[in-house]
């Protein structure tokens, strides 16, 4: 016959009191703007109604909310990237995605949206490598292909159509129909000065 076995004791943390203090830290966080908007309230010498603490709550979230939104529109302004085709269209890249000027109008390139590009080229045939770190896309006409997967700093490309991407193993090479290969071994090691 085997003895019962005794239930883990709780936590050492734990009792009925550290229950009622995570709900009131709860209720204190999720109540904070209510809070702030009653203190400033009272700062202001103004009466503390129920409407008036909800309007400067609102009116606080609102200006948090914009200043979000100019943080966010920060990203579409930093240009990591930026390359000129043949025939005139500007491509730029950065944390918001692809952009391309063409006829005098900025467009966002449809299938590349905020995904960062570290760099781009145009090549030869007149498509667009552009590497991120999600790997090395090909824009064609209107499609994307990934050429290359994972993080990638650079890429180029030969008349022939090699393929060359520097990643944080190397340089890397892909000629067509062949697999990559890598480059760099065999670089030459240089002291730290």
């Amino acid at each position: 016959m085997s003895t019962p076995k005794t239930p883990p004791a709780p936590p050492s943390w734990w009792s009925p009191k550290a229950g009622i203090w995570l709900a009131v830290l709860f209720v204190g966080a999720a109540g904070f703007p209510y809070i702030a908007s009653t203190t400033k309230l009272l700062a202001e010498g103004k009466p503390v109604t129920l409407d008036a603490v909800k309007d400067v709550a609102e009116k606080d979230m609102m200006k948090k909310e914009k200043e979000h939104a100019k943080d966010d529109a920060k990203k579409y302004r930093e240009i990591k990237s930026l390359a000129v085709g043949a025939d005139g269209t500007v491509w730029s890249g950065g944390k918001a995605g692809i952009f391309r000027m063409k006829d005098g109008a900025w467009q966002a390139v449809p299938g590349y949206a905020d995904i960062e590009a570290k760099q781009i080229s145009v090549v030869g045939n007149g498509s667009v490598l552009v590497t991120g770190k999600q790997g090395v896309y090909r824009h064609q006409g209107d499609a994307w292909t990934q050429v290359y997967e994972g993080e990638a700093h650079t890429a180029a490309e030969s008349a022939d159509g090699t393929l060359y991407v520097t990643t944080k193993e190397g340089l890397k090479k892909k000629s067509p129909g062949a697999e990559w290969t890598m480059m760099s071994d065999g670089f030459p090691v240089t002291e730290d000065k």
